[in-house]
Order: structure tokens, then sequence, then C-alpha cells
């Protein structure tokens, strides 16, 4: 079974509503408003399936949809905080989230497209390290193998 497979079925476990994938265009018009290039294992993420609608999984996660990614910068910059780790993040993506923003979680993204893809936690307060060195596709197995593997 595939991974985006996998990952589908641990949702529909969830009983979440799985929500279809975005188009080619709506990842260049993404990838061209913020001048990246998303790796391929994230595109076909976002072919496959779009994050959930407004909702955790069983296991408190909250996959973002392409239009909600945002830079790290942009996420911890708002409601009037001053987090002290909001410029070490540079190039980072917040796609996820862990029991209503708890911490996130952030991927690598360049204009090079073979660029490494690693995920960090984003707690907002201090640098704990990347989650998947690797790549995008490494967290999401993590994620679909064993979610506890990827809290701090």
């Amino acid at each position: 079974m595939s991974l985006w497979s996998d990952l589908t079925t641990r949702w529909l476990q969830s009983d979440l509503d799985i929500r279809p994938g975005v188009s080619a265009q709506e990842i260049v018009t993404f990838e061209q408003r913020y001048s990246v290039a998303i790796p391929q294992d994230l595109v076909d993420y976002f072919s496959f399936v779009d994050g959930m609608e407004d909702t955790m999984c069983a296991d408190m996660f909250h996959f973002w949809k392409l239009e909600e990614l945002r830079p790290v910068f942009d996420v911890l910059n708002g409601d009037n905080h001053d987090y002290p780790d909001r410029d070490a993040y540079p190039n980072y993506f917040t796609f996820a989230d862990y029991m209503i923003n708890s911490w996130d979680y952030a991927v690598l993204l360049t204009n090079d497209r073979q660029q490494r893809a690693p995920v960090r936690f984003v707690t907002g307060m201090d640098r704990p390290g990347n989650v998947a060195d690797d790549s995008f596709a490494s967290f999401m197995r993590r994620y679909c193998d064993d979610p506890n593997e990827l809290l701090l």
C-alpha cells in the first residue's frame, strides 16, 4: 500500500472526510506566490489530499490545506506575541499543528525542487530541532506508522 493510501486509511479511522487533492495549477500558484519549488513528495501529497477540514485526527494532529501554508515567521508574528524564535526558521512553512497549536510542524521550501525538505518542530519558544531530517515523506511515514513518534 502506498504512503498516501496509508494516510487516508489513518484519517478514515478518525472518521475524517478525505479532501480531494489540489490541481497542478494550484500548486504552481502557491510556488509563484512564495517563490519556492515544492519538492515532489509534497506535490504528491497535495495532489492526493489537500489537508484536513478544520478538525483534528484522533491523535490530535491537524494537517493544513495548501492555501493555509505560511512561512513560520508569519505564523509566529501574529496575535501581538513576541515569539523569540520567529526568525529561526528561514524558508520553513508551517503545514500542521498538534493539539490546537500546542506546537506546529514546518517543512523547508526553497526555490530548488531537489532541496531536501526536512521537517522541524515550531514551538514559538525555542528550536527543538528536526523531526524528520530527510524529507516530508519520511515525516508522513512516521505519522502513519506511529504518530506518537512525532511528539516533543
